[in-house]
């Protein structure tokens, strides 16, 4: 019973964290890409296309962090509960245990 809960609760996490892995690669892509637009802005070769297209690149990285943010705290989420849920299934089995142990005696 115990083994059942952890492997539930592995599967839940696992899924969120499966999730989260493509959103950072997306967000690093994204700031690589920013960082070389940075650079060239910098080096004068820049237009005010240029500038607008920074722009927009840095709010898909800001839309990115939010997601990725939002995803931690759910992964945190899960690891609180699969805590409760093991902690809950250790007492179920020290009662079963204690009362096998009583008709035992």
């Amino acid at each position: 019973m115990k083994f059942a809960g952890i492997a539930a609760m592995a599967a839940v996490v696992t899924a969120v964290t499966g999730a989260a892995i493509p959103n950072v690669n997306a967000a690093l892509a994204e700031v690589h890409q920013v960082t070389g637009d940075v650079q060239g802005l910098l080096s004068g070769a820049g237009s005010e296309a240029d500038v607008a297209k920074l722009v927009s690149q840095l709010e898909k990285v800001e839309s990115e962090l939010k997601k990725l943010t939002t995803q931690k705290r759910d992964l945190i989420d899960a690891d609180v509960a699969a805590k409760a849920d093991v902690a809950k299934l250790a007492n179920v089995d020290a009662d079963v245990g204690a009362h096998v142990l009583k008709r035992g005696l």
